[in-house]
């Protein structure tokens, strides 16, 4: 007996196939180039472990991988699965289950939030430290994260629109980068009027051009998902949620392998790096704890001992 298969059903499932294989495909692609991050920063954090405010790190970092390999492993299920219904279909037994993939998406959608809080509150935590754990802060960001968690719960429900958590979480990357590198540009201005070494200065630059460069990125990649969602390009939507459920890991990843190789070559603990002598009648001090002591969490701006950097206190 010769079965037939119906050209609208066939159309549909061979275009839902591509794009599943699609988005998959980029999403091994690009864990394919996290991990070897992961591993390096993990390796080069752990040799710190008594460091003050490493541990923090090292199980944000571990989460998102976790997270990480939880997208990738859902992504290869719909992929499996979709690829069952792709073979009924050829043979003729059309499935009556037009959402087959609704549990699996249900669960990648729910990891893909939760990713993008855990993410959010490492470029927080960032935050937190370089502007010298003042809290007032933290106001306008923690609302930001926590309205774009809220919503975009409701909206991979289908409740309401995608395109609402995406522009929260656009404004909340941008809060975050703007304070970060606005607050290293006026302690670099502030400690220039008092004689910063060039070192320092330039490792000042070059924290804030990290800073930027990965704000970009990410600020980009929820525009363009925004912008995606907007057109309701539904192919290129789902691909889209391969590449960020990757690429929102790899950035702070990068920075944090960037710490950790940064300090493997750390000065030795009982001396201080050449021209944080400033510090002590510097403008730029807050509180008990100078920048230099603070960053050292991130890895930031090397910094010697507490009591040279902080001038006793």
């Amino acid at each position: 007996m010769q079965l037939t298969v119906d050209s609208g059903e066939f159309d549909y499932s061979w275009g839902l196939m591509v794009t599943i294989l699609s988005e998959t495909g980029v999403s091994l692609l690009l864990y394919g180039r996290y991990i070897p991050f992961f591993l390096i920063a993990a390796y080069t954090l752990s040799r710190r472990w008594k460091t003050p405010g490493i541990k923090l790190l090292v199980i944000a970092s571990c989460v998102m991988a976790v997270l990480g390999t939880i997208q990738l492993g859902v992504s290869v299920a719909i992929t499996v699965t979709t690829a069952r219904f792709f073979q009924q279909v050829i043979r003729g037994q059309i499935l009556n289950e037009p959402n087959f993939l609704h549990p699996l998406v249900t669960i990648q959608n729910f990891t893909f939030v939760i990713n993008v809080f855990v993410t959010d509150s490492f470029l927080l935590y960032r935050c937190y430290v370089i502007w010298a754990f003042q809290k007032k802060v933290l106001i306008l960001p923690v609302l930001l994260m926590v309205s774009t968690f809220v919503t975009g719960i409701v909206a991979f429900n289908g409740v309401a629109d995608l395109r609402i958590p995406y522009g929260l979480g656009a404004a909340t990357n941008l809060v975050l980068t703007a304070s970060t590198a606005g607050r290293i540009m006026w302690i670099r201005r502030a400690a220039s009027l008092v004689g910063l070494d060039d070192t320092l200065r330039d490792r000042y630059s070059l924290a804030i051009r990290i800073i930027l460069e990965s704000g970009a990125i990410y600020a980009i990649g929820t525009t363009a998902m925004m912008v995606i969602a907007t057109f309701n390009i539904l192919r290129v939507y789902d691909i889209g949620i391969g590449v960020a459920g990757q690429l929102m890991n790899i950035i702070p990843t990068f920075t944090l392998m960037y710490v950790g190789l940064n300090n493997t070559v750390e000065c030795h603990p009982t001396q201080s790096p050449p021209g944080t002598s400033y510090i002590q009648d510097s403008p730029i001090r807050s509180s008990a704890r100078t920048p230099f002591e603070s960053w050292r969490e991130l890895g930031i701006i090397k910094g010697g001992n507490r009591e040279q950097n902080s001038g006793g206190v």
